[in-house]
């Protein structure tokens, strides 16, 4: 119900999971997306907006949550973390969404050669067993967190129910910093 998804309180594992932000941020936010969902790409600036505006305060986890009805969304995912091996996470993961409505396997492959990556170690990590049980687990946990549609927000670990705008958004994680100010006194 609405009201037990606004005040439960969801642990992530994060301990694999790409971050933009300082990991001992007071806010932490854990994104649940899919890199072929147009309402996930309009998310990079909502999160963008957060980032800006509260700097230091925020990080940001990315948690893969590939939909089954989107073919390639789960090559995508491996292939973001495969790239997050040479560094390059959230360089892949902005060509994705450029990207989305040419997504295939040929396209992800030259997405990654485009970033000067070691091509040999892409594919062999693109294709690991640990990558593609690792997208498996971050799917299994947004399922197990009630995740229904992405992209779906954690802020501190409860689920954010307000609108998905920008302003929204950064009200919503001013909130939570202020929060955790009052937390820390």
């Amino acid at each position: 119900t609405f009201i037990e998804a606004a005040y439960k309180k969801y642990e992530f594992d994060l301990s694999k999971t790409a971050y933009i932000g300082k990991p001992e941020a007071s806010v932490v936010i854990v994104e649940f997306a899919d890199f072929e969902c147009p309402f996930c790409n309009l998310a990079r600036g909502i999160v963008g907006a957060a980032l800006k505006a509260h700097g230091d305060d925020v990080v940001v986890y990315f948690k893969q949550f590939p939909l089954g009805f989107h073919k390639q969304s789960e090559k995508a995912a491996r292939a973001c973390i495969a790239t997050g091996r040479q560094d390059r996470f959230w360089q892949m993961y902005d060509l994705l969404f450029d990207n989305q409505k040419q997504l295939s396997e040929p396209k992800i492959a030259q997405l990654a050669q485009s970033l000067g990556l070691n091509m040999e170690r892409f594919n062999k990590d693109w294709n690991d067993p640990a990558v593609i049980q690792q997208v498996r687990d971050e799917k299994a946990e947004g399922d197990r967190a009630g995740v229904d549609s992405t992209p779906t927000f954690y802020i501190n670990g409860r689920k954010y129910l307000g609108d998905k705008t920008p302003e929204d958004f950064v009200i919503a994680i001013g909130q939570a910093v202020e929060a955790s100010k009052g937390d820390s006194k």
